[in-house]
């Protein structure tokens, strides 16, 4: 079988059907140096004595499939860690817009009680007892202070306007 594959390859190249081959046989034919056949044979002898080789170790498919694992494992982590971290900027996100929404509404709220506490005449609680309370309308005591020239106890000066 194997001499039927050859017989049908030395077809193909004789009738110009690799052109590879048929560009390889164009170029000119270049005889080696004096001596070339016995320093590779002695070179060779001396690598197989030694052990070593001038070739490069190619890496085997137990290598490539390890480096390959390796590789997927690694865009695996980085693919983790990336959505994780893509997670954790949509919570916060989400954290900060319901944190800007919480202001919002406190501003609001604080708006509408000074509102209301200018609408209000202001009042202070002193005190009382069972049959009664009393409460000092201090807008009116304001009021009164202006209007009539009224000065603390305390005060010992010259009251102003007089």
């Amino acid at each position: 079988m194997s001499d039927e594959r050859s017989r049908m390859g030395d077809e193909r190249a004789r009738a110009g059907d690799d052109p590879v081959r048929d560009e390889l046989r164009a170029l000119p034919r270049v005889a080696a140096s004096p001596g070339f056949t016995r320093r590779l044979l002695v070179r060779l002898d001396a690598e197989a004595a030694l052990g070593t080789s001038s070739r490069a170790p190619r890496p085997s498919r137990l290598a490539w499939a390890g480096a390959a694992g390796a590789l997927a494992l690694a865009l695996i982590v980085f693919g983790g860690l990336q959505l994780q971290r893509a997670h954790e900027r949509r919570v916060a996100a989400a954290e900060l817009a319901a944190l800007k929404r919480q202001q919002l509404e406190i501003s609001r709220e604080l708006a509408h009680l000074r509102e209301q506490s200018d609408a209000l005449q202001p009042v202070v609680y002193i005190g009382g007892n069972d049959n009664a309370d009393f409460v000092l309308d201090v807008g009116r005591l304001a009021r009164a202070a202006d209007s009539e020239n009224i000065r603390p106890a305390g005060y010992r000066g010259a009251v102003p306007g007089r």
